[in-house]
């Protein structure tokens, strides 16, 4: 689940005292792209966004490392960097 998850972030990131990035994304007019075109062109419309922010993230900050989705309602998104 989402809070489970977190909290296994949350408990590594301070186990190794690293920095750790959650973005929550409201995705306009979301709810209408998953209902006419689908939950799968929904979940790859995340997945685009998603790759898209983490590809500016590590091109501006030089970050890697391992990232964790979740849908938050029908048109909230929440990744974690």
């Amino acid at each position: 689940s989402f809070y489970s998850a977190v909290n296994t972030v949350l408990a590594e990131t301070h186990a190794v005292h690293a920095a750790m990035n959650v973005t929550v994304i409201d995705l306009d007019k979301f709810k209408r792209l998953n209902d006419t075109r689908g939950h799968a062109v929904g979940v790859a419309e995340i997945r685009v966004q998603r790759m898209q922010q983490r590809l500016d993230t590590e091109r501006h900050a030089g970050v890697e490392g391992e990232d964790r989705n979740h849908r938050r309602g029908r048109q909230r998104a929440v990744t974690g960097l």
